[in-house]
Order: C-alpha cells, then sequence, then structure tokens
C-alpha cells in the first residue's frame, strides 16, 4: 500500500525536522523544500495528498505560491494548511481557496 505524501514547504529546519520524524509514524511520507519555486515545482511531479507550507512571509509569498497551485491542473484540489509566524498573516476568512490556517507560533505539534 502507498503512503499517501505530504509536501512540507518550510525554511525553519527545527519544524521540518519535527515534521518528518512524524509524519511517517502516522502513515505519511513527507517531502520537504525549502524554497517557493521548489515547492510548486514538487507539487506539480508529486501531487502531493496535502501541503503544509510554513514560511515567515505568508502573506505575500504564500498567495503567489497558492495561485500556482490552483492554476495547475493535477494540484489545484490540494489542500494547503498554512501555518503562520505572524499576528498580521491571513486567517481562516482571509485566506485563499483551499488554505486552512492552522497554526500560529508557538507551534503545537498534536494540532497539526
Amino acid at each position: 500500500m502507498t503512503q499517501s505524501r505530504i509536501l512540507v514547504l518550510t525554511e525553519d529546519q527545527a519544524l521540518t525536522e519535527t515534521l518528518t520524524a512524524i509524519l511517517p509514524q502516522e502513515g505519511y511520507t513527507p517531502i520537504s523544500v525549502n524554497e517557493v519555486q521548489k515547492g510548486v515545482e514538487s507539487a506539480q511531479w508529486l501531487v502531493p495528498t496535502l501541503i503544509i507550507y510554513a514560511l515567515a512571509k505568508a502573506s505575500e509569498i504564500g498567495e503567489k505560491f497558492c495561485r500556482a497551485i490552483r492554476r495547475n491542473k493535477a494540484t489545484h484540489a490540494v489542500p494547503i494548511l498554512m501555518l503562520t509566524y505572524r499576528e498580521n498573516d491571513w486567517t481562516s476568512s482571509t485566506a485563499p481557496e483551499n488554505v486552512v490556517v492552522l497554526a500560529r507560533e508557538p507551534l503545537d505539534i498534536q494540532t497539526i
């Protein structure tokens, strides 16, 4: 049985290490990247079950990332969990389509 793939897009090395350790225990295959363009390319090539996006400038770069994911026929329906680090980033009501704003720092890994 093939495990579901989760694309982890973050610059935070500690978060990357935590998610890549925990996700396989829950039956997922994590694929981690730390640059937006690599994230778009990886998503289009792998078509993950879920994208976890945690970059410091979520509102600016994140909107472009989400548009690129939505424009692609293969990835347009992939849900994105947005982990935001700043108080003025998106909320669930202001986020782009198919984006769930999950948490702010400090991050509770059990929430994910």
